[in-house]
């Protein structure tokens, strides 16, 4: 639990638990199992395969990644990444240490160079700014409505443990407005035939309450204890992404 760890970490006073929380902190924000799933996914030639699938997410129709992930791996930012590469690769963790304030830090930004083309082959790395917003919100002719919600940030706020819950006024621009403005409602209507207070519960984000209200809402209407109510929020949560990434 997120809240717990940040919680103990104000209030202990042993100094080796308090370490220990601080580096659970940090591994929870880097992506080193991706390191995992490359030992899964590697084949007997030594290569990657089936790293994407043609049409992954029903709903957009776009590819969708698998096994590793490609479309989804942390950015390089560090100027020294073959100085960080060889001390990872001799095992000098002390060195990396005392050189690096977060040391899974770097392992998640070496994750890149784990790839190697084979010879006479180079990557070629494409970051895109939300590209499927753009595209969607064109296909669209969406001109700018400021009511039309990012979906990819809702399915983002949808995990935020924050008690202000999600909060569609931080949308940034038109730019980043994507799905939510063509499905949004039809995956809240899945979601409500499989669990009509699931729906209620996604029905109330959308319409901008707070985590807060949202409990005071279900409180009453369902009677149920607010820890269920938590826990009926986050489940809710869970089924529409879970829902929109099917196959």
């Amino acid at each position: 639990d997120k809240k717990a760890v940040k919680e103990l970490i104000k209030t202990t006073d042993a100094q080796t638990v308090q370490d220990a929380l601080i580096l659970r902190q940090q591994l929870a924000k880097s992506s080193v199992k991706k390191y995992q799933a490359m030992q899964n996914a590697v084949c007997r030639d030594g290569r990657a395969h089936g790293m994407f699938q043609f049409y992954g997410a029903n709903r957009s129709g776009r590819w969708a990644g698998r096994l590793i992930q490609l479309q989804n791996l942390p950015q390089n930012h560090l100027p020294d990444l073959e100085q960080a590469r060889t001390l990872v690769r001799s095992g000098d963790y002390e060195m990396m240490d005392l050189l690096y304030d977060s040391v899974p830090a770097v392992l998640s930004e070496l994750i890149r160079t784990a790839f190697v083309p084979r010879e006479g082959y180079k990557f070629v790395v494409s970051d895109f700014s939300a590209i499927e917003a753009r595209v969607l919100a064109y296909i669209a002719d969406l001109n700018g409505d400021p009511n039309v919600i990012s979906y990819d940030k809702f399915l983002e706020d949808m995990e935020a443990e924050g008690e202000g819950g999600y909060d569609p006024a931080q949308t940034e621009s038109f730019e980043n407005t994507t799905l939510l403005g063509m499905i949004i409602d039809d995956l809240i209507r899945e979601v409500g035939e499989k669990n009509p207070r699931y729906g209620r519960i996604l029905n109330l984000i959308k319409q901008e309450y707070t985590k807060g209200e949202i409990l005071e809402v279900i409180l009453k209407e369902y009677g149920i204890k607010k820890t269920q109510g938590y826990s009926e929020i986050k489940a809710a949560q869970k089924m529409a992404k879970d829902l929109y990434y099917a196959d």
